[in-house]
Parts: C-alpha cells; structure tokens; sequence
C-alpha cells in the first residue's frame, strides 16, 4: 500500500462531493495536503477504486477548496473512503497545507 505523503488531522466537518451526477455530504474523518478520509454510510452509492469524483472542503469562516478527486481505496462494509486530492493548483495545495499546520498548532488531533 501506498504512504501519506503528509500529515493527516481530525478537523471533523463535511465535504461536499459530486459524483455520477448526483450531489452528496459526507463528514470528514480525517484531512491532508494530499487527501482526506470520509465516512460514506449515508451515501446510497458504492465508492470504486479509481473512481474520479468532485469534492469541496470548507471551514467556517475560510474559503473552501474545490478539485478533482480519486477514491485510492474503500472498504464497502465499514463504508469509508479514502481520496486523493487530483489537480490542486499550488493555491489550493498551499490553502490545505495552512489548514492542516493550523489544526496541529492549535493542538488538534493528528490521525494515524
């Protein structure tokens, strides 16, 4: 199996995601540079590795992150997902980073 390339926190919150024309939510387990971990129990669809799809990530009070995203793997009876983040211009890959740094300043949890 491939590695995090960066660190992952445990920011909770909701993405937004779009896939095979249908929009959907799905709270954030986990949050990276690169990627991120969602629960996927209240999606009606399966998640495919490989599978490209639309994802949107945002706080309050910050603006949010838009790009293209690949379902790296999933586990379809405990219903996660883990995604890499595909297309992030340097922008957006510096925004996650300055989320991902701030949480772990302010003492957030680091997942594993």
């Amino acid at each position: 199996m491939e590695r995090r390339e960066s660190i992952r926190v445990r920011p909770g919150g909701v993405v937004s995601l779009r896939m095979n024309g249908r929009s959907y939510e799905a709270p954030l387990l986990n949050l990276g540079q690169g990627g991120a971990l969602i629960d996927t129990s209240a999606i009606d669809e399966r998640f495919f590795q490989g599978e490209e799809l639309e994802v949107t990530v945002s706080f309050v009070g910050l603006a949010p992150v838009s790009c293209d995203a690949e379902v790296r793997w999933s586990v379809p009876d405990s219903r996660v997902a883990g995604l890499r983040f595909i297309g992030l211009s340097d922008a957006e890959r510096a925004t996650l980073l300055g989320w991902v740094s701030g949480f772990v300043t302010a003492g957030g949890r680091i997942a594993a």
